[in-house]
């Protein structure tokens, strides 16, 4: 081992030492094998063994060493017979020493042999849902015209990803102590194995980084034991690595279309709701990253689930854009949440005529998103029309997390913990590894209780809906939805009435947050918007045209809406706007065939 190879293993084994009270330090996690090598090497050097090999810097501070003077000549003495060898005698039987393999690190090769294929053909397509709590993928194979039967498949992702039968994948990195990273479920286990005392933390609400700006930001020790510098950016493209691999996975496991699905199938993503240059830098980063994230699932394919080397990640990252901006021709649109919801609501072949102006709200972990839109099915005139509400695309922030956060504030509360004088580590891990599980059960039985580490407490939902984080999360929904209405151009609102063929506005909830009490308050009701009052009603919680193709969906449409309807071949194009001028629509034409102007 190099000399200084061993400092720096040292300096952060060192750091990884935490000061206890009475005197002392505590040492989390194992030794690894190189950090024992370094050790034993320090210990030969203060003992004044052998220094490191010539060539090797001795250590700071040591000291110099002195050259030995040459022997004294002597007289040799006549020499004597060597005396006949004495055979040595047979080792006992046992069983045979152990002798440890040296292991090394493989050479690093990029695969980015995807690059090199062949465009994907047209009529197949993705759409990935990258998710604050969750992830979902759904594959499209087109029918033979726009309003054949499309073949919907709604990717098993967590059956590989996270050895769960289910269409969910978990949102989360975990950093071990020996530098590897763990993904999905896996990460939270690891976390609970080598920090059962909370001291260290899974990263599991990254994709709202992408949100607050703080993607550059690097992250810090709770989250990265380890003395590489990692971004949350990293981080992100780390997740979609494992997100791609597992979408790769289950179209292994799929029956296969003639020449099977390419590893470059045209792919859309959802976006979050943001507004100017915002919007555009999420976008690109998110084209960029899961352009890349294909490469880099491809390069680490078979050892993605083995636990990844962060320095081996690192590295491979660097590798690939050694070469300069690469172009990644399969990933395609980005798509706002709601637009990806709307995709679901409208069957594009009807035995008979629909008008709705539709608000769809998505109900996420991190963010709540909203977006109006104008749907028209005529089978008459063979008009299919989609179009959304210029400005009425926008978004909260106080979304699942926010709830999370405020039912923590009353478990802390209830226990007589006071946040400002310090939550013992041990329970906040408790806390924040169950929140979501409490939260479920709150709003499902009435009540949850949480007992761990000498804490218990019993938690009712009135009690919760109470709290001021509730009400201010409830406020914020209502302000936002009235506003969006009240923002968009008056016709829009002109078209809704009774007297009107769209007698009301319907609002489609999506997304983990859809059942909420508070949530489901918003989509049936009576409000105000430019002193009209307007009847609002929620929309079928199943779509009819998917109960009657798909109904094994049923349970989990309100999740998996965004990557359905996104990968869609039919799609309301972002910028395809409109306006309602005179109780009609007008604005950019969405499809090129004229009879889909309305």
């Amino acid at each position: 081992m190099e000399v200084i190879e061993a400092k720096i293993l040292l300096k952060n084994l060192f750091a990884r030492m935490e000061p206890q009270e009475g005197g002392g330090y505590l040492l989390q996690g194992r030794l690894t094998d190189d950090e024992y090598a370094a050790l034993r090497m320090a210990v030969g050097v203060l003992e004044g063994g052998a220094m490191p090999s010539p060539g090797v810097a001795a250590p700071a501070g040591s000291a110099p060493r002195v050259p030995t003077p040459p022997p004294l000549p002597v007289y040799e003495p006549e020499p004597v017979p060597e005396p006949e060898p004495v055979p040595e005698p047979e080792p006992a039987p046992g069983p045979a020493p152990v002798t440890k393999p040296v292991v090394t690190e493989p050479r690093l090769d990029i695969d980015a042999s995807v690059l090199e294929l062949p465009d994907g053909p047209e009529n197949i397509r993705l759409c990935l849902d990258f998710g604050t709590a969750m992830s979902k993928a759904t594959l499209v194979l087109d029918g033979a015209s726009d309003y054949d039967d499309e073949t919907i498949t709604v990717l098993h992702l967590g059956e590989y990803g996270d050895d769960i039968e289910d269409y969910k994948l978990h949102s989360a990195v975990y950093i071990d102590d020996d530098g590897k990273l763990w993904f999905g479920a896996e990460a939270e286990e690891y976390c609970g194995r080598d920090a059962p005392d909370g001291s260290r933390q899974v990263m599991d609400n990254i994709k709202h980084w992408l949100s607050l700006g703080q993607v550059d930001a690097e992250v810090d020790g709770k989250f990265n034991p380890t003395d590489i510098s990692v971004t949350y950016a990293d981080i992100i493209l780390a997740y979609l690595t494992f997100l791609t691999w597992s979408v790769n996975k289950a179209l292994e496991h799929l029956e296969q279309p003639p020449g099977g699905y390419p590893r470059n199938l045209n792919r859309r993503f959802a976006m979050p709701c943001l507004s100017g240059a915002d919007f555009k830098e999420v976008q690109y980063r998110l084209r960029k990253y899961l352009g890349e994230a294909q490469v880099l699932a491809d390069t680490f394919f078979a050892d993605l689930r083995k636990g990844l080397p962060l320095q081996r990640f690192v590295q491979a990252v660097r590798l690939l854009r050694e070469g300069g901006r690469r172009e990644y021709k399969f990933v395609r649109e980005g798509i706002t949440e709601p637009l990806g919801v709307a995709g679901t609501l409208l069957n594009y072949y009807s035995e008979k005529p629909h008008h709705m102006v539709v608000m769809v709200i998505d109900v996420g972990a991190g963010t709540i998103d909203f977006s109006v839109y104008r749907m028209h099915v005529d089978p008459e005139r063979d008009i299919s029309i989609a179009i959304e509400a210029a400005g009425s695309v926008d978004g909260v922030t106080e979304a699942g997390n926010h709830l999370d956060l405020a039912l923590m504030g009353l478990i802390l509360q209830y226990c007589g913990i006071a946040p400002e004088q310090g939550i013992p580590d041990r329970f906040q891990w408790y806390l924040q590894r169950n929140i979501r599980e409490f939260k479920e059960e709150l709003f499902d039985q009435g009540e949850t209780t949480i007992s761990h580490d000498g804490y218990e407490v019993t938690i009712k939902l009135d009690q919760f809906l109470a709290t001021p984080g509730v009400t201010d999360f409830k406020n914020a929904l209502d302000q936002k939805m009235v506003g969006i209405l009240e923002s968009i151009n008056k016709d829009w609102i002109d078209l809704i009435g009774a007297s009107q063929r769209i007698p009301y506005l319907t609002v489609a909830l999506t997304g983990g947050g859809a059942s909420l009490p508070m949530v489901r308050e918003l989509a049936d009701r009576q409000i105000t918007v430019r002193g009209k009052q307007i009847r609002v009603v929620p929309a079928k919680r199943f779509p009819t045209w998917l109960e009657d193709a798909h109904s094994e969906l049923e349970l989990d449409y309100p999740r998996i809406a965004v990557s359905l309807g996104g990968a869609r071949k039919k799609l309301i194009k972002q910028g395809g706007t409109a306006t309602a001028i005179a109780g009609g629509v007008t604005g950019r034409q969405v499809y090129d065939d004229p009879k889909y102007q309305w």
